[in-house]
């Protein structure tokens, strides 16, 4: 379907001149380019996915998936108007700018067709959370993206978007954070203005480069998913994340383009079985990303941050089943300057040392419905 980083070599022969001596001169283009079919496959692996089609029109998910008008896969729409989850019927209409959630249970795989793009593709987004997609046979680094004229980025800092595109990772079914979008990937992205546009040019993709911050910088993202119960519930079990952390740039309060909420994730969401993690904090409630300054005011250092993350399961999940918690640490030095514990609401510790411990997790029963996250300055580094 897709061939990618192709170049295209050019041999010129020479005829033999009066010595007999033939001689072959050879140039390699310059940039590289993709070779795709205008059919591509869907997804197939069973349980939800967060899907758009990488080809330019509109379809129809009886024609993708070649099915009768009366059958149905479970899908859903979100409207941004309304700021609801709509069921998409096997013969509506489905605009391939959209993402869409569907829960893949046949066994025939689907084809997407219509038209590749090779110029710049635009996608208007209003104010809100908006569940768009991927519309380019290639992954998309978000840094190649363009809103309003700014690089990612820069429309981040500049308070027109939210800072994460937020998508569907299927190996885990937890919805992440994004820096890399996928093909025939949808995502969420979230914007304060009405009328934003987000272009997406068509070229080879290389590793997004994040905005580098001060050496003091540190991000740690925590996962929550129902614990395998051992039965084909889990692959229909959802997670999320949150993401807390320091920055040199920081705004102890939420600042547009540093913090971030979540997706509107529990309202009215088509999942049976989902784990939804959000953070409160003097910054706002029901956030995804929230960032702090490791200053105070009078610049001495913070000794001591804690994050208040809520737990919430659907009622599908019982008094019984477990939930797993884990945790991965991003530095951007080797030199940690903090000690990071977790502790239950009433400052009963779960675990002690959450970087020695980072590639370990911790499981509780349900009816543990809030965890705190502190991080405390290391001796050595306080005065």
């Amino acid at each position: 379907e897709i061939i990618n980083d192709v170049k295209i070599v050019a041999e010129i022969y020479e005829h033999a001149d009066t010595t007999g001596t033939q001689n072959v001169y050879q140039d390699t283009s310059d940039y590289s380019f993709i070779i795709s079919k205008d059919i591509i496959s869907t997804p197939s692996s069973y349980g939800w996915h967060l899907i758009s089609s990488p080809l330019e029109g509109e379809y129809e998910l009886n024609d993708v998936f070649n099915m009768e008008d009366v059958d149905n896969l479970p899908a859903y729409d979100y409207d941004n108007q309304s700021n609801t989850f709509n069921y998409v019927y096997s013969n509506d209409i489905v605009d391939s700018d959209d993402g869409i959630y569907l829960k893949y249970d046949i066994n025939d795989l689907g084809y997407f067709t219509g038209n590749v793009l090779t110029e710049p593709h635009t996608v208007m987004i209003n104010s809100g959370w908006n569940l768009i997609g991927n519309p380019l046979v290639s992954t998309v680094s978000i840094d190649s993206i363009k809103v309003n004229g700014y690089n990612w980025y820069d429309a981040a800092e500049n308070g027109i978007i939210s800072p994460v595109p937020v998508g569907l990772d299927y190996a885990t079914a937890t919805h992440k954070g994004l820096n890399d979008i996928k093909m025939k990937d949808g995502f969420w992205m979230h914007s304060y203005y009405d009328n934003v546009t987000v272009s997406f040019p068509p070229h080879i993709q290389i590793d997004s480069t994040p905005v580098a911050g001060g050496n003091n910088n540190w991000n740690l993202n925590l996962f929550a998913r129902e614990a395998d119960p051992g039965n084909e519930d889990y692959s229909n079990s959802i997670g999320s994340e949150v993401v807390i952390g320091i920055d040199e740039f920081a705004d102890n309060l939420f600042r547009n383009g540093e913090d971030q909420e979540i997706i509107p994730f529990s309202i009215g969401n088509p999942f049976e079985r989902y784990t939804l993690l959000r953070i409160n904090s003097d910054a706002g409630d029901n956030l995804y990303r929230d960032l702090r300054s490791p200053l105070n005011q009078d610049s001495s250092h913070e000794i001591s941050y804690s994050w208040d993350i809520d737990i919430e399961v659907s009622p599908n999940i019982g008094e019984l089943d477990s939930i797993r918690l884990n945790w991965e640490m991003d530095w951007e030095t080797e030199t940690t300057y903090y000690n990071y514990s977790l502790e239950d609401a009433v400052g009963n510790v779960l675990v002690e040392d959450m970087e020695k411990d980072e590639d370990s997790e911790f499981t509780f029963l349900v009816g543990l419905d809030n965890v705190i996250v502190i991080a405390e300055l290391k001796d050595e580094y306080i005065g």
